[in-house]
């Protein structure tokens, strides 16, 4: 992400893409404009690049291990008392 003046530039990587955002007239983000300005758009993804280039930064990379259509096993999930218990779909272990 980078910011010049008015303007808001967004890196994205799944799915990949740039968006861009005019603060000014839309400080909510809701109008990407990237496609109705592409000079603006690749100069300031140029000054993206090279500011990543100036500090090294690592460039992300996709996951080759990703599956999209791999779900989350169900499992059960302790519930304060007096609530209900019930499976949902979370990561990581729960004791």
């Amino acid at each position: 992400m980078i910011r010049r003046g008015r303007w808001k530039l967004i890196e994205v990587f799944d799915p990949q893409g740039v968006e861009l955002y005019d603060l000014d007239s839309d400080p909510g983000e809701t109008r990407n404009v990237a496609s109705a300005n592409p000079e603006l758009t690749a100069d300031l993804l140029r000054e993206l690049e090279a500011w990543r280039q100036s500090v090294d930064a690592e460039i992300m990379r996709p996951n080759p291990d990703y599956d999209p259509a791999a779900r989350p096993a169900k499992r059960k999930v302790k519930q304060a008392e007096g609530e209900c218990c019930g499976e949902v779909e979370a990561p990581g272990n729960v004791d």
